[in-house]
């Protein structure tokens, strides 16, 4: 089954499995909503139970697209998979997830 993020008073909530097979949509929520973010975007990841390689690029990238449109990205929350596995990627620092 999958599941696309939801906003949640300007906070994007993350679907817990940020795996490929749901890549397409969440990259296609996260889009939509770069049009509207000013001055930043926040995203909640404390759902997020399962991520492999390619929803971490689909994360990477939209940090990278807010980056380019001068938007702060700023973590409302995170689950510690998410925060387990940024960090054994090496991606943590790159999305801004506090150790």
């Amino acid at each position: 089954m999958q599941e696309s993020n939801n906003v949640t008073d300007g906070v994007i909530v993350l679907p817990p499995d940020m795996r490929s097979a749901c890549a397409e949509p969440v990259r296609d929520q996260l889009v939509k909503q770069l049009d509207t973010a000013e001055p930043g975007v926040r995203l909640d990841g404390k759902r997020v139970r399962q991520l492999d390689v390619i929803g971490l690029q689909v994360l990477l990238a939209f940090v990278q697209d807010c980056a380019r449109r001068d938007l702060k990205v700023t973590w409302h929350a995170v689950s510690d998979e998410l925060r387990h596995w940024t960090t054994v990627a090496g991606a943590r620092d790159l999305l801004g997830i506090a150790p």
